[in-house]
């Protein structure tokens, strides 16, 4: 991996720490930082370290997995000094960087009106070629929306999970039959263009250098930045129960694993119509998931006054990023488009 990086950056300056910092003072104002780097303790000592080299009206972006809290203390602090700070929620693959991301900055609107238009070069596009990055509103609230969006992955990959478990363990399909469901399922209208559903297929399908299926040897956990913390999945949960959201799909997902029943080999009428029921659910809770996050999201807002676009959010979801779901988004549009002081979307007449 480094060899490919090395190959791949060749030409590139490289930087000592302090040729960075030289580089960063000498730059026109005002100078927007973009960071990503694991949360908490890094990232505040980050800011630590740049701070000296940057003046009033200069843009720090956090580009990372940060936790909301951290981000609204970072830019209350840096406000003393008139440096903006904003909290930019990033959703995408490993190649996410390269490919164009889904975006969702968060922070003071001089800062946000400033760095857009960079945001709308580099974002993901949907199928009209829109941007997918918008501003979400001030303090905290662009990697709150992230924080939630990844409850909302870990709650659609134990849907996938749960699928697959009894797919392989119950109905006692091989890995490539598995794939082969999943395969189908990317194609139904209710479940096409969405993401997670789609990599399952390949993930099935994936075998390690000694031809064994990885999949089966993978660690029941999802974890994040390289301390293996679970981060963004648990401070969701979390927040469910401090904002009394009983996102019950979101909640439940974070322990999976260790509250899944064992399934035995089952002795069903038909595969075929056990499979077409698995794809009702699937798609059922998919869509419980979006409506539990967007409760939590919804509650956030109302007690900040954040004024959140609920139609903008979910634009911003809709390509880039892991939780794009083509049917689900669109169902949810319309919803939001038709019923925008409906408190609870999902019993919209839709």
């Amino acid at each position: 991996m480094v060899k490919d990086v090395n190959e791949e950056t060749r030409g590139f300056r490289q930087h000592s720490y302090q040729q960075l910092c030289e580089e960063i003072y000498s730059e026109k104002h005002p100078r927007i930082i973009i960071f990503s780097i694991p949360h908490g303790n890094p990232g505040g000592e980050f800011v630590k370290a740049l701070r000296p080299y940057m003046t009033k009206g200069d843009i720090i972006l956090d580009s990372s997995n940060e936790f909301y809290g951290n981000t609204e203390r970072r830019q209350a602090d840096l406000a003393k000094d008139g440096i903006f700070y904003v909290g930019c929620g990033v959703s995408g693959d490993y190649q996410s960087a390269r490919a164009s991301p889904s975006m969702s900055p968060g922070g003071e609107p001089q800062a946000l009106k400033i760095i857009m238009p960079l945001l709308r070069r580099v974002a993901a596009k949907d199928r009209s070629g829109k941007s997918c990055t918008s501003p979400i509103d001030p303090g905290g609230s662009g990697h709150y929306v992230k924080m939630i969006h990844n409850g909302i992955e870990q709650g659609m990959m134990s849907v996938n999970s749960e699928v697959w478990y009894i797919l392989t363990k119950g109905l006692q399909l091989s890995y490539e039959e598995a794939a082969g469901v999943f395969e189908k399922w990317n194609q139904a209208p209710e479940l096409c263009n969405t993401f997670l559903i789609y990599i399952t297929v390949d993930i099935n399908r994936t075998k390690n250098e000694e031809g064994r299926y990885v999949l089966g040897r993978i660690q029941d956990k999802v974890v994040q930045d390289v301390d293996n913390t679970e981060g963004t999945g648990t401070w969701s949960c979390e927040e469910a129960v401090r904002l009394h959201i009983p996102a019950a799909n979101i909640r439940t997902a974070d322990a999976e694993g260790s509250g899944r029943w064992q399934h035995s080999a089952m002795k069903v009428a038909s595969k075929v119509e056990l499979i077409e029921d698995l794809r009702k659910v699937a798609y059922f809770c998919l869509l419980l998931c979006f409506t539990q996050g967007l409760q939590i999201i919804r509650e956030i807002d109302q007690q900040r006054e954040w004024h959140i676009n609920y139609q903008d959010l979910l634009h911003v979801w809709s390509a880039g990023s892991i939780i794009q779901a083509g049917r689900v988004m669109d169902l949810l549009h319309k919803v939001y488009s038709e019923s925008p002081g409906q408190k609870n979307k999902l019993l919209s007449n839709s």
